[in-house]
């Protein structure tokens, strides 16, 4: 099937919520809220988040640009899959 580029940006702008939340928490870890769905992987030091949130927002840009929303996604699943520790 081919992937819609909206289905491909929805899920982009969800991992960037995601990111961000993961961000505060590391930022502010008394302050931030705890999220039971999408807690933050203990690798993910600050500096990573903010590579990945980078790597997503570029992931945007590459949409805009008319990207193939499918390879788009696929090569920022991988880098998310890391940095939650399930692939090295």
């Amino acid at each position: 099937d081919k992937l819609k580029r909206e289905e491909a940006q929805a899920w982009l702008e969800f991992w960037l919520f995601c990111g961000v939340g993961w961000l505060k928490a590391r930022l502010a870890p008394g302050h931030a809220e705890a999220d039971p769905v999408q807690p933050v992987p203990k690798s993910a030091t600050v500096e990573r988040i903010q590579r990945l949130l980078s790597d997503t927002v570029e992931g945007l840009r590459g949409l805009e640009r008319n990207g193939n929303p499918a390879m788009i996604l696929e090569s920022i699943m991988i880098r998310w899959a890391r940095y939650r520790g399930t692939q090295s």
